[in-house]
């Protein structure tokens, strides 16, 4: 295997490794933000959206 050749692997390598760990991590917050979410009746939803006063 010739230098160049060693460098371009060890480049995909490296970009790959950076790559993983940010997907594994953009999980983790998108799993707390989904936590945040408070679940509401259906009805009590329709109700307030029926309320909402157009500003036009």
């Amino acid at each position: 295997m010739d230098f160049i050749a060693m460098e371009e692997e060890e480049f995909g390598f490296s970009r790959n490794y950076f790559l993983a760990k940010e997907m594994g991590s953009s999980g983790k917050k998108s799993a707390r933000k989904l936590s945040d979410i408070n679940v509401i009746d259906e009805q009590e939803l329709r109700e307030a959206s029926a309320n909402i006063e157009p500003k036009h």
